[in-house]
């Protein structure tokens, strides 16, 4: 997960095609590209970008969740008082 965020190294370095798959996994989004913001090396546009893709993947992993929650809660049985 840290090598996907852009915790050892910038992202920018790698290939542009893995860089590019990289910025489509929700992994930047937690260490490289709030250090860019901080860092004022991002457009506003970008930063705008960065926050829908990141909205994007809320609404995934929020779906997901509910999703393994109800189909587990279905197959749950617990035995006690």
């Amino acid at each position: 997960m840290e090598f996907f965020a852009g915790a050892y190294f910038p992202i920018d370095v790698l290939p542009k095609w893995l860089s590019n798959f990289i910025y489509l996994t929700p992994f930047p989004y937690l260490v490289f590209f709030p250090m860019k913001i901080w860092l004022e090396q991002l457009s506003l546009t970008m930063v705008f970008k960065s926050i829908i893709i990141c909205g994007f993947w809320l609404v995934v992993f929020y779906w997901l969740a509910n999703f393994l929650f109800k189909k587990g809660s279905k197959t749950y049985n617990a035995y006690g008082n």
